[in-house]
């Protein structure tokens, strides 16, 4: 293999970047220069996005959220919030035979993991997207590991057949009350919802409405989404979903409800309607998203989606494992 070079990317050429994550089957809607930069700017985010170039050729790279922590150690992210996977993205090597593509991507794996050691950052953590599927030259050398889960539902099958009795049940519920299911485009109205549900634990909101401003005029502009709404036949907006998609499959970004219509349905009639319409619109696949918080395992899954595993890799300096052990007695 040629001679490999990795460097930080400027802002003009985020368009190499972008059509990188558009190629490669590893790269999804929350890798692209717009999705980062709109998080970047939104959360006041120190975000580096690092390619790596063979023969002038993007062939791999990845984005960081770096920040300082405690005003002595450097930490780095490849995701941020409401961003649920990021990290490495390298190119695919189609018709190539399994070793062809083991030795390739290991070669540009390796040289990324060794430029990553050299940063000097003292906590490295990459929750890597469904289709990134060997993390083996990392974790051959050092990295630590974790698995993660995500539901992807095949929107060309039959989704009814797949439905179970109960899910089919609150869905008549809901029809027969009379709410609706409708395609609308309102940040404060999101906003409103997805508050409720974090002011009901007594929490406040993970993230601003200035986000979701910024989230559904990015997914109009670049058509990658919409957003649904459910509604009583009195005009109350009880239920909304954000999708967000991408060349390869739809993600079910976000869904949020008036908790005092939790026993109406709504969210069941939300979730059917929008799956289905999304189906009508010739998308063929949805990643759910649900699978790794247990209160919402019941629900998804009575959509029959497959279980789908992704991978968290992670590095840490020796000072920063120290000070995570010096914390853990301390709290005992």
């Amino acid at each position: 293999m040629s001679e490999i070079q990795i460097r930080e990317l400027g802002p003009a050429e985020y368009k190499l970047w972008d059509e990188l994550v558009e190629t490669s089957s590893c790269g999804t809607v929350f890798h692209t220069s717009d999705w980062l930069t709109l998080c970047r700017d939104t959360f006041s985010k120190d975000l580096k996005i690092y390619g790596c170039f063979q023969e002038d050729a993007l062939v791999g790279g990845f984005p960081l959220f770096i920040r300082k922590m405690n005003g002595i150690f450097k930490v780095a992210s490849s995701t941020c919030e409401m961003t649920p996977y990021g990290g490495i993205v390298i190119k695919d090597f189609p018709g190539a035979s399994v070793r062809k593509q083991v030795q390739e991507s290991h070669e540009i794996l390796n040289q990324l993991r060794v430029f990553l050691s050299n940063m000097k950052l003292d906590s490295i953590e990459m929750k890597l997207s469904p289709d990134f599927k060997d993390i083996r030259p990392f974790t051959w050398n050092g990295w630590e590991s974790g698995v993660f889960y995500a539901y992807y539902l095949n929107l060309e099958k039959d989704i009814d057949a797949g439905l179970s009795k109960d899910l089919k049940k609150n869905i008549n519920k809901s029809a027969k009350e009379g709410l609706v299911v409708k395609k609308l485009k309102d940040s404060n109205l999101y906003y409103n919802l997805f508050s409720m549900v974090y002011t009901r634990q007594n929490l406040s909101s993970p993230v601003q409405k200035i986000f979701f401003d910024r989230v559904i005029e990015l997914v109009e502009r670049k058509n990658i989404g919409e957003m649904w709404i459910a509604e009583t036949p009195e005009g109350e907006r009880v239920a909304a979903q954000i999708r967000v998609w991408d060349k390869q499959r739809v993600y079910a970004w976000t869904a949020s409800s008036d908790p005092s219509y939790r026993k109406s349905g709504a969210n069941s009639l939300i979730y059917y309607n929008v799956i289905s319409d999304l189906k009508v619109e010739g998308h063929k696949e949805i990643n759910m998203l649900a699978a790794n918080h247990s209160q919402f395992t019941d629900f998804i899954t009575g959509f029959n989606p497959e279980l789908v595993p992704h991978y968290l890799i992670n590095y840490t300096s020796q000072r920063y494992k120290l000070l995570r052990v010096c914390r853990g007695l301390f709290k005992k």
